[in-house]
């Protein structure tokens, strides 16, 4: 009874599309994967930038997830896989993620593809063919964003990413007894900064305008 039950939910599930950019699913599973695992130079592959403003968004980006990924590994060499939860978080995530994407559904249109997922809560997601590979445009992730408020986030994104990384090298000189610890003083800093860059005295100054 139990096999028959296994071998039933086997057969249900999607079967899993190749993790490469030969197909629009198989380029949001290569992303997935590269963001969790801080691979830089994959996500800098992936997301296509198209002006200076989106390459900048996606050197940020990848470099925010490099930062995490250095914390992840710091954190399990330091306390043990295990004992790295509280900064590793679910090592099933990332699988579930990409279990979403083998079983969403996808569109091509010429050198366009739009992958909707089951779940409808979801926004479809919208890939280009450049070059024969499959990327998701960052104009998908930027969106209608003006340029003062994704300066703020770049700004914000360059701060995490800064602080992240040295708490990965933190770690790594044995500074914290704990993950719990280490989450804690993260945390904190965290706050401290976004609280810093809310401040109106910590905005660049903007020279006052005269009249003729």
């Amino acid at each position: 009874m139990y096999g028959c039950a296994v071998a039933a939910a086997q057969e249900t599930r999607p079967a899993p599309v190749p993790m490469d950019q030969s197909t629009p699913r198989g380029a949001l599973k290569t992303l997935a994967s590269a963001m969790d695992a801080g691979d830089a130079a994959v996500i800098r592959r992936i997301l296509h930038a198209e002006n200076p403003t989106e390459q900048k968004m996606v050197a940020a980006i990848a470099s925010f997830a490099e930062a995490i990924g250095k914390l992840r590994k710091s954190a399990i060499a330091e306390f043990g896989a295990e004992s790295a939860r509280p900064l590793t978080g679910d090592p099933g995530e990332v699988q579930r993620a990409l279990d979403v994407v083998d079983g969403a559904h996808e569109t091509i249109t010429g050198d366009t593809a739009i992958v909707a997922a089951q779940e409808a809560e979801q926004q479809p997601i919208t890939l280009q063919k450049v070059n024969n590979q499959w990327v998701v445009p960052m104009k998908e992730w930027a969106g209608d964003i003006d340029p003062t408020t994704l300066e703020d986030r770049l700004r914000n994104l360059s701060i995490q990413t800064r602080l992240l990384s040295e708490s990965a090298a933190e770690i790594g000189d044995h500074k914290y007894k704990s993950a719990d610890e280490a989450k804690q003083n993260i945390d904190a800093r965290l706050r401290k900064a976004a609280l810093e860059q809310a401040s109106p005295s910590t905005r660049p100054a903007t020279a006052p305008t005269t009249q003729p």
